[in-house]
């Protein structure tokens, strides 16, 4: 009965979420790598910025 109403109320978004779970390592890794590249290169930027 619980499966019926998430099935109603998360409709497609249950089929993303499984893939999502499936593949939770990969994309939790790319996530974090884009945050470090953003974090590195915006500090990398801040220091170019104020020895100029």
């Amino acid at each position: 009965m619980m499966d019926s109403f998430l099935d109603f109320m998360l409709g497609p978004f249950r089929v993303i979420s499984a893939f999502y779970f499936d593949h939770q390592l990969i994309f939790n890794t790319i996530i974090i790598g884009l945050a470090v590249y953003k974090l590195y290169t915006s500090t990398k930027n801040r220091e170019n910025k104020s020895a100029s």
